[in-house]
């Protein structure tokens, strides 16, 4: 059942925002068991974090899933926590095994296409963009490239530390904030030349995201208090928790990747599909009557 395979949940900053508890994921057992494979490993204040983490990833991998608004049903994620806890070897780590499997299915296809074509001339990534790309030396015209050739495919921008993306980095990377924004709404996106390696045209953007930081780095990125730039509307924040006990975390099996990976081929059959459910929407609008009651003390 498509509708129960995809959680919407509230954006949660736990400095700024309130939480709506009737909006948070159902108990663990109620998730479908792709995730559960992936997340019962670890303790429950882990799994809650890796959940949010995967939603991401999961619709990357989904490819054209569209609300019944017509929106894409994408999912921007701000993972959060204290140096050194483990945010991206824990908490970020099944959305990562999503991201692998993305990219080696990308590899295959661009593969494909290699042996097929006798045009030595013709650009791989033009035909067959990758699906899964970093924030960090991706530049604002590059990202419209990928885009112009995804065939209206989501696209999930990944960074393990944001802060490191930041450092050093001018405005072209900021401008990412704009294409999220309107990847998040599934709205078309107009660039200009500006210079021979610039992008000109429209594309419709579809982009997903999860960045990974400290409080500090991702609070300075996605600023909660800027209601009018709008980024921190459309992003789930989640706190990794620190655990101080050394905990045995194991690995993944054979088995349990293997099976992770055939229910990810079978959601990519589901591209193009309308994803509808009233407990969803019902949790969007009580969320959004609340930060705009938020944004409307703040003014």
């Amino acid at each position: 059942n498509v509708q129960t395979k995809q959680k919407q949940a509230i954006p949660i900053n736990l400095y700024q925002q309130p939480i709506d508890v009737e909006a948070l994921p159902l108990p663990f057992r109620a998730l479908p068991k792709v995730m559960q494979v992936m997340l019962k490993r670890y303790p429950a204040t882990w799994q809650r974090s890796a959940f949010f983490c995967t939603l991401p990833a999961f619709s990357a991998a989904c490819g054209q899933l569209t609300q019944e608004n017509g929106k894409p049903l994408v999912f921007q994620v701000a993972l959060f926590g204290e140096h050194q806890t483990g945010k991206t070897e824990f908490s970020a780590k099944p959305a990562t095994i999503i991201q692998d499997y993305i990219a080696r299915e990308d590899n295959q296809r661009r593969y494909n296409i290699r042996k097929a074509e006798d045009n030595r001339d013709y650009n791989e990534k033009k035909l067959s963009p990758p699906r899964v790309i970093p924030f960090i030396n991706t530049s604002t015209p590059q990202v419209m490239k990928y885009l112009r050739y995804a065939n209206e495919q989501t696209i999930m921008a990944y960074e393990g530390d944001i802060s490191s993306s930041l450092a050093g980095k001018d405005c072209a990377f900021l401008n990412l904030k704009y294409l999220l924004r309107q990847g998040f709404d599934g709205e078309t996106v107009i660039m200009d030349y500006k210079d021979r390696e610039s992008f000109q045209g429209a594309v419709k953007a579809r982009l997903s995201s999860l960045v990974v930081g400290t409080p500090t780095a991702i609070f300075n990125y996605f600023n909660p208090q800027s209601t009018a730039e709008g980024n921190s509307r459309r992003v789930i924040f989640v706190q990794h928790e620190g655990i101080m006990n050394t905990l045995n975390i194991k690995k993944i099996t054979t088995d349990e990747l293997e099976f992770v990976h055939c229910e990810l081929d079978r959601l990519q059959n589901l591209s193009q599909t309308t994803v509808y459910n009233q407990k969803i929407e019902n949790a969007a609008a009580s969320w959004r009557t609340k930060i705009q009651q938020l944004a409307n003390k703040d003014e």
